[in-house]
């Protein structure tokens, strides 16, 4: 058991949830900022961790949603995050997308969604079904900051050519 926080860590299986995601990348400042113009202004940053989490265009970091104990930690859990009142920024997973807008749309929840244009999944008919504005950010390789050479969260590696010329988009989904 150790001390987390917000309450005690008592499994091998959370303490291992915890470590530092090795798919960590984010949106690249002025790309964020863009999406900000478009649809701010944001609250939360909701699939947040250590080493990516955005800012408000003052420079203050966003309260966020993340397994991590990180300064500004409204929750732990994206899947049971819900604040109506208050307009959330979500770059999830790929393998958790399905889910997190299964999830949002169940509870009308108002989030701005970063999402890989990829017509054939499923999950992007609801999205053209519920999403009210769209923003088209650019190729995976112009607007995602890495640190490290690891893999791209879409499945790929970083330098496979087919996952960074993947398009993303900004979408938003019902209103505060």
């Amino acid at each position: 058991q150790y001390l987390c926080g917000d309450g005690i860590i008592v499994s091998g299986a959370d303490a291992l949830s915890r470590q530092a995601d090795p798919y960590a990348c984010m949106l690249q400042p002025f790309v964020f900022q863009h999406i900000w113009s478009g649809f701010g202004p944001l609250q939360v940053d909701v699939w947040a961790s250590e080493s990516a989490r955005q800012s408000s265009p003052v420079g203050n970091l966003l309260p966020c949603v993340s397994p991590f104990c990180v300064p500004g930690r409204l929750a732990a859990d994206a899947l049971s995050f819900v604040d109506k009142t208050k307009r959330l920024y979500a770059f999830p997973p790929a393998n958790m997308l399905g889910k997190y807008i299964e999830f949002v749309v169940r509870h009308k929840q108002p989030v701005v969604l970063v999402v890989p244009r990829w017509i054939s999944r499923s999950w992007y008919a609801v999205l053209v079904q519920f999403g009210s504005k769209w923003l088209e950010l650019g190729k995976v390789s112009e607007v995602i900051k890495q640190d490290t050479p690891r893999s791209h969260p879409f499945g790929r590696d970083f330098n496979h050519e087919e996952a960074m010329n993947t398009v993303l988009w900004a979408v938003s989904l019902f209103s505060v």
